[in-house]
Formats: C-alpha cells, structure tokens, sequence
C-alpha cells in the first residue's frame, strides 16, 4: 500500500511540476516579450490577462470532462495542450498570436486542479489524502522556479524563444511517462468503498443486506 501511495503521489507531483513550469514561463517572460513585440507596460499586461482568463474559463468545463472521462485522460491531454501552448508561444508571429498562445496555454492549466485532486481523492484512503495533496501541492512553487530559470537563464546563451522550446519538450516527454504510468499503476482504493471491509467491498450484495456478522469478520 506504501508502494501505490509514493507512487501515485509521485506520478502527479511530476505532473504539476512539468505543467507549471510551461504555465509560469509566460510570467517569466513578460520583459522577453516587451523587447521581441515592442510591447507596453500594459500590453504586456495584456498577455498575463489572457493567461489567467484561459485558465479561469475552462476550470469549470474541464472539472465536468474530468467528471465524466476521468482524471487519465483529462491530465494526459491537458498536459499535451499545455506544451502545445507553450509551442505556439515560442513561435507566435505577432502579438495578437502570442495573446492567443497565451489564452490556449491558460485554459489548459485548468486540467491541473480538478484532474490531481481527482487522481488523490479516488485512489489514496482519506486519512491520508490531504498529505498527498501536500506533497503534489509542491508541484506549481518548483515549475515556477524551474521556468524562471529556463526562461530567463538561456536567454543569454541563445534567442529569447529557447525557454518556451524547453518548456514544451518537458510538457511532452512528461504527458508521455504519465500516461504509460497511470494506465499500468495499481487502483488500491476507490472513492465510496471502505477498505477495512473487503468482502463488503467486492461482493455483488447491497451493503445494507450484507449479514451483520459477515460485517464484524473483516473489520
């Protein structure tokens, strides 16, 4: 049981890093884009504003898809689309493009709540779902700081693009470990049953006509 838990854990915590680190290098490069588009202050501002509002749009639909298709698909696409994003970023021609980009690599990064608290919540027992959550909650402060360092720290050596690039072949390579992981990880535990009592659990019977002492058995 310790075992599926680091490894689930594990899974989405990479998950949350990967995806950050593509949503918060578009923070990262707001001076980048100022010089590469000849941007304002408030232009700029501009290209945060269709980040956020992406990401705020497409919460609620995607917590519905998540809802109905499961937490497997929704990260794996939206880990896709993230890259993706992070792509058209890096090679958007004009500003209205990078806005673009932006908004599509925003509305994305919505997969990211529903989809992790999903994957926490229907496979970890309750008592210890909120230190799962803890640990994966470490995901977004690393992406950020990975991203600001990509972003801002190859700059220098190559063309001002080169961080986005990273970025997205990190989205990509890390969509694909993902998704060939969770489609071989072990279900230990399911929202709705209980643990403590295995027959209870498998067996076609309604719960309630289970007999009482069958019950106190696997307690």
């Amino acid at each position: 049981m310790a075992t599926s838990f680091w490894r689930l854990v594990s899974q989405v915590t990479i998950w949350h890093i990967a995806a950050s680190i593509c949503y918060y290098a578009v923070y990262a490069g707001t001076p980048l884009f100022r010089d590469a588009f000849s941007l304002s202050g408030v232009s700029v501002g501009f290209v945060i504003t269709a980040l956020t509002l992406g990401y705020a749009i497409f919460l609620l639909p995607i917590g519905v898809v998540t809802d109905r298709f499961g937490e497997h698909r929704t990260l794996t696409i939206g880990l896709i689309g993230l890259a993706i994003g992070a792509l058209l970023i890096a090679i958007a021609p004009t500003y209205g493009l990078l806005l673009g980009a932006a908004f599509v690599l925003g509305s994305m990064y919505g997969t990211a709540t529903p989809g992790t608290n999903k994957a926490i919540f229907d496979n970890i027992q309750p008592e210890r779902q909120h230190r799962a959550i803890g640990i994966k909650q470490i995901g977004p402060t690393i992406g950020s700081a990975i991203s600001a360092l990509l972003v801002t720290g190859l700059v220098g050596i190559f063309f001002w693009q080169i961080g986005f690039l990273v970025a997205a072949a990190i989205g990509f390579i890390a969509a694909t470990l993902f998704y060939g992981e969770s489609r071989r990880k072990p279900r230990p535990f399911r929202a709705g049953m209980n643990p403590t009592i295995p027959y209870a659990n498998h067996c076609s019977m309604p719960r309630q006509d289970i007999p009482r002492d069958t019950i106190h058995i696997f307690k």
